[in-house]
């Protein structure tokens, strides 16, 4: 395979793999929507809590930090 066909048969097969992509994605719609899947949610929605991430605090248990600064190049 010369390198013309290289040059060419690799942004039309990624052009084709993100064009089934999405496709499929539109075809079948959002993952929470449904009642199905991991999908996110607002907080105080009547669907239930927002889901965990970045939270500090949660159930009565918070992350807090010893220190509130660290000293450059300081490896523990």
């Amino acid at each position: 395979m010369n390198t013309a066909v290289r040059v060419t048969a690799f942004p039309a097969a990624l052009a084709a793999t993100f064009g089934a992509a999405y496709g499929v994605g539109a075809g079948v719609g959002p993952v929470g929507e449904r009642g199905g899947g991991r999908g996110g949610r607002a907080e105080g929605t009547a669907k239930g809590p927002a889901a965990g991430g970045l939270r500090v605090a949660e159930g009565g248990y918070a992350l807090e930090s010893e220190t509130s600064r660290i000293a450059a190049g300081r490896v523990s």
